[in-house]
């Protein structure tokens, strides 16, 4: 049972960056033909802010750090284990297997507009369809459900901590994303903000 909540953790772990990065190398190889289209300019580093890209980086590496140790010796992170029971650590493999395919489904809506950066595409447009009807930020839902899966997963004091870092990353970013928006498409993103939810569905207005 160890082993084969490890393996999931191992899978789970590893599926999130090789989703992102099999769809951020398809969308480059598709946009060629466009100069710098990967390029983090000037106005991206501004939209992204410091503390935000910092957060980021750092805490990327910690989960890296994590996984090898939790590979190479597992024995180091039994004193920080959380007494998390089995039950609840496998609900954390189907949330884990939920949250990566909307992170799929997020990804494939939203196809030659989705960055890395914070940066408006040419010829974008405000994307309101499949996830996006109810959530403005589906893709980010995607991850907190990933980040939450291989916590209960790992069930280890450390990991949880690292994550909980990664997460404010992520929830310093968002402000950032919005404002961007606001200001590209006006009235028409604020009428959708006010139809759709943050992170979770809204499912009046």
């Amino acid at each position: 049972m160890a082993l084969a909540l490890k393996l999931c953790f191992g899978v789970l772990f590893w599926l999130r960056f090789l989703i992102q990065f099999y769809f951020g190398r398809a969308q480059h190889v598709d946009r060629r033909v466009e100069r710098r289209v990967w390029s983090w300019d000037k106005a991206s580093r501004q939209r992204e802010g410091g503390g935000a890209t910092i957060t980021g980086v750092v805490f990327f590496f910690l989960q890296m750090c994590f996984f090898a140790v939790y590979v190479a010796n597992p024995g180091w992170l039994r004193r920080f284990a959380l007494p998390f029971p089995t039950w609840l650590r496998w609900t954390g493999v189907g949330l884990g297997l939920v949250s990566l395919s909307l992170l799929v489904w997020t990804h494939r809506v939203l196809g030659r507009q989705w960055s890395p950066y914070l940066k408006i595409q040419k010829d974008h447009r405000l994307v309101t369809e499949g996830p996006y009807r109810r959530v403005r930020h589906p893709m980010y839902s995607a991850l907190f459900g990933w980040m939450i899966s291989v916590s209960l997963i790992a069930a280890n004091w450390i990991f949880l901590v690292i994550l909980a870092g990664a997460a404010s990353a992520v929830l310093l970013r968002i402000p950032r994303e919005e404002a961007m928006l606001a200001g590209r498409f006006g009235d028409e993103f604020q009428a959708y903000r006010s139809r759709a939810g943050l992170l979770l569905p809204r499912f009046w207005g």
